[in-house]
């Protein structure tokens, strides 16, 4: 069976799709990105034997690229607020990202910058 026609891995494609063609600040990236990667690895926890399991991993991968590679050009448009929306992401699919980062130095560098600006922004709160 294709991985693509099994309804929760299309249903989590899909929103994985909206995430990346969405505009760069929408404030709703991080959710739909989070309830696409838990779609995916839903269907994982329901099925451990899938024979998706790589495919779904190469998805994983493909859209955290897509994902972490519009925050350089973002660093210096955006409200702390709205950036911010990009952490919960990154940090549930660290391997993932941590694949996206050795490939592109510049987006470790927007992550860096977009901690430093998230952690001022909490103490300046205070």
């Amino acid at each position: 069976m294709e991985p693509r026609t099994i309804p929760e891995i299309a249903e989590a494609i899909d929103l994985l799709k909206e995430c990346e063609n969405a505009p760069p600040l929408s404030e709703d990236i991080g959710r739909k990105f989070l309830l696409g990667i838990d779609g995916l690895e839903g269907h994982l926890t329901k099925n451990r034997d899938s024979p998706h399991r790589e495919f779904i991993q190469n998805v994983k991968v493909a859209y955290t690229r897509s994902l972490l590679k519009r925050l350089p050009s973002l660093m210096n448009k955006a409200d702390v607020r709205v950036l911010g929306q990009y952490i919960p992401p990154v940090l549930r699919v660290q391997k993932e990202a941590g694949q996206v980062m050795d490939e592109y130095p510049e987006v470790e560098n927007a992550l860096y910058d977009l901690q430093q600006r998230v952690e001022r922004h909490h103490l300046q709160k205070k």
